[in-house]
Protein backbone atom coordinates (compact mmCIF):
# COMPACT_ATOMS: atom_id res chain seq x y z
CA UNK A 1 0.00 0.00 0.00
CA UNK A 2 1.13 3.11 -0.86
CA UNK A 3 1.72 6.12 1.90
CA UNK A 4 2.15 9.70 1.19
CA UNK A 5 4.90 11.12 3.16
CA UNK A 6 5.74 14.98 2.98
CA UNK A 7 9.43 15.05 3.11
CA UNK A 8 9.87 18.96 2.94
CA UNK A 9 8.12 22.13 3.06
CA UNK A 10 9.15 25.68 2.26
CA UNK A 11 7.91 28.59 4.70
CA UNK A 12 6.10 29.44 2.37
CA UNK A 13 4.04 26.12 1.67
CA UNK A 14 5.70 24.33 -1.12
CA UNK A 15 5.46 20.69 -0.88
CA UNK A 16 7.43 17.68 -1.42
CA UNK A 17 6.13 14.08 -0.90
CA UNK A 18 6.48 10.90 -2.38
CA UNK A 19 3.67 8.33 -2.75
CA UNK A 20 4.73 5.12 -3.42
CA UNK A 21 7.06 5.56 -7.19
CA UNK A 22 5.73 8.77 -7.16
CA UNK A 23 7.37 12.33 -6.31
CA UNK A 24 5.06 14.75 -5.75
CA UNK A 25 5.81 18.41 -5.73
CA UNK A 26 3.05 21.24 -5.24
CA UNK A 27 4.48 24.66 -5.76
CA UNK A 28 2.47 27.86 -4.43
CA UNK A 29 4.95 30.47 -3.32
CA UNK A 30 5.53 33.26 -5.92
CA UNK A 31 9.08 32.21 -6.22
CA UNK A 32 9.60 29.09 -6.58
CA UNK A 33 13.39 28.70 -5.92
CA UNK A 34 13.54 27.33 -2.91
CA UNK A 35 10.73 24.76 -3.52
CA UNK A 36 13.19 23.48 -6.13
CA UNK A 37 15.97 22.97 -4.06
CA UNK A 38 13.74 20.62 -2.17
CA UNK A 39 13.06 18.92 -5.42
CA UNK A 40 16.72 18.50 -6.29
CA UNK A 41 17.44 16.62 -3.07
CA UNK A 42 14.99 14.50 -2.97
CA UNK A 43 14.26 13.63 -6.77
CA UNK A 44 18.14 12.62 -6.75
CA UNK A 45 17.85 10.31 -3.80
CA UNK A 46 14.75 8.84 -4.77
CA UNK A 47 15.64 7.92 -8.77
CA UNK A 48 18.51 6.60 -7.53
CA UNK A 49 16.85 4.08 -5.89
CA UNK A 50 14.89 3.24 -9.05
CA UNK A 51 12.33 4.69 -11.32
CA UNK A 52 9.81 7.20 -10.22
CA UNK A 53 6.96 9.22 -11.84
CA UNK A 54 6.62 12.83 -10.91
CA UNK A 55 3.78 14.95 -10.53
CA UNK A 56 4.04 18.69 -10.21
CA UNK A 57 1.29 21.18 -9.31
CA UNK A 58 2.34 24.79 -10.07
CA UNK A 59 0.10 27.46 -8.84
CA UNK A 60 -1.03 30.72 -10.03
CA UNK A 61 1.43 33.68 -8.94
CA UNK A 62 4.65 31.36 -9.41
CA UNK A 63 6.60 32.60 -11.79
CA UNK A 64 9.85 30.56 -13.33
CA UNK A 65 12.43 29.81 -11.40
CA UNK A 66 16.19 31.80 -11.80
CA UNK A 67 17.96 30.77 -14.88
CA UNK A 68 20.68 28.63 -12.97
CA UNK A 69 18.01 26.29 -11.29
CA UNK A 70 16.36 26.02 -14.56
CA UNK A 71 20.15 24.67 -15.78
CA UNK A 72 20.48 22.13 -13.08
CA UNK A 73 17.01 21.37 -13.67
CA UNK A 74 17.95 20.70 -17.28
CA UNK A 75 20.95 18.44 -16.06
CA UNK A 76 19.83 16.66 -13.56
CA UNK A 77 16.43 15.71 -16.10
CA UNK A 78 19.25 14.47 -18.82
CA UNK A 79 21.45 12.56 -16.60
CA UNK A 80 18.65 10.80 -14.79
CA UNK A 81 15.82 10.60 -17.91
CA UNK A 82 16.17 6.58 -18.01
CA UNK A 83 14.61 6.68 -14.37
CA UNK A 84 11.74 8.76 -14.95
CA UNK A 85 8.70 7.01 -15.74
CA UNK A 86 6.58 10.28 -16.61
CA UNK A 87 6.60 13.82 -15.29
CA UNK A 88 3.14 15.54 -15.46
CA UNK A 89 2.81 19.17 -14.71
CA UNK A 90 -0.13 21.02 -14.11
CA UNK A 91 0.05 24.85 -14.41
CA UNK A 92 -3.02 26.72 -12.71
CA UNK A 93 -4.07 29.64 -13.80
CA UNK A 94 -4.18 31.73 -16.94
CA UNK A 95 -1.99 34.66 -18.22
CA UNK A 96 1.43 36.15 -19.21
CA UNK A 97 2.85 33.84 -16.05
CA UNK A 98 1.41 30.69 -16.80
CA UNK A 99 2.48 31.20 -20.16
CA UNK A 100 6.25 31.83 -19.52
CA UNK A 101 6.10 29.27 -17.23
CA UNK A 102 4.95 26.94 -20.40
CA UNK A 103 7.59 28.34 -22.57
CA UNK A 104 10.18 27.49 -19.55
CA UNK A 105 8.95 23.77 -19.39
CA UNK A 106 9.33 23.17 -22.92
CA UNK A 107 12.76 24.68 -22.98
CA UNK A 108 13.99 22.81 -20.16
CA UNK A 109 12.70 19.45 -21.89
CA UNK A 110 14.50 20.48 -25.23
CA UNK A 111 17.85 21.30 -23.17
CA UNK A 112 17.74 17.80 -21.40
CA UNK A 113 16.85 16.26 -24.61
CA UNK A 114 13.94 14.92 -23.64
CA UNK A 115 14.47 11.57 -23.62
CA UNK A 116 11.41 10.93 -20.68
CA UNK A 117 7.75 10.98 -20.99
CA UNK A 118 6.55 14.82 -19.88
CA UNK A 119 3.13 16.31 -20.30
CA UNK A 120 1.73 19.90 -18.72
CA UNK A 121 -1.67 19.88 -18.21
CA UNK A 122 -4.05 22.83 -16.80
CA UNK A 123 -6.02 20.31 -14.28
CA UNK A 124 -4.91 17.85 -12.34
CA UNK A 125 -7.66 14.66 -13.37
CA UNK A 126 -6.00 14.35 -16.73
CA UNK A 127 -2.22 14.65 -15.38
CA UNK A 128 -3.28 12.00 -12.37
CA UNK A 129 -4.50 9.60 -16.00
CA UNK A 130 -1.46 10.44 -17.77
CA UNK A 131 0.55 9.61 -14.94
CA UNK A 132 -1.23 6.58 -13.67
CA UNK A 133 -1.24 5.04 -17.35
CA UNK A 134 3.29 4.60 -16.78
CA UNK A 135 3.17 4.31 -13.12
CA UNK A 136 2.82 0.59 -12.23
CA UNK A 137 0.42 -0.30 -9.61
CA UNK A 138 -1.02 3.56 -9.28
CA UNK A 139 -4.77 3.89 -9.68
CA UNK A 140 -5.27 7.89 -11.08
CA UNK A 141 -8.11 8.58 -8.99
CA UNK A 142 -6.09 8.51 -5.93
CA UNK A 143 -2.89 10.15 -7.54
CA UNK A 144 -5.88 12.81 -8.14
CA UNK A 145 -7.19 13.13 -4.53
CA UNK A 146 -3.97 12.99 -3.31
CA UNK A 147 -3.40 16.09 -5.15
CA UNK A 148 -6.35 17.59 -4.68
CA UNK A 149 -5.91 16.64 -0.49
CA UNK A 150 -2.32 18.90 -0.66
CA UNK A 151 -2.99 21.49 -2.59
CA UNK A 152 -5.61 23.38 -0.06
CA UNK A 153 -2.61 22.96 2.37
CA UNK A 154 -0.23 24.89 0.69
CA UNK A 155 -2.59 27.19 -0.47
CA UNK A 156 -3.34 27.72 2.97
CA UNK A 157 0.42 27.77 4.27
CA UNK A 158 1.39 30.40 1.10
CA UNK A 159 -1.58 32.95 2.82
CA UNK A 160 -0.12 33.16 6.02
CA UNK A 161 2.19 35.96 7.01
CA UNK A 162 5.98 34.69 7.20
CA UNK A 163 8.62 36.42 9.17
CA UNK A 164 11.90 36.95 7.36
Amino acid sequence: MRKLVVRSRTEGGDIAATYGDVLVFIYVTPRMDDGLEQMFALAEAEVATGPRGVFSCIHEGVRAPAPELRDRLSGMLRRRAESLLGVATVLRGSGFRVAALRSMIAGVRLVSRGRYPGKVFSESDPAAAWLAARVPHLAAGELADLARSLEPVAVSAAAKPHSG
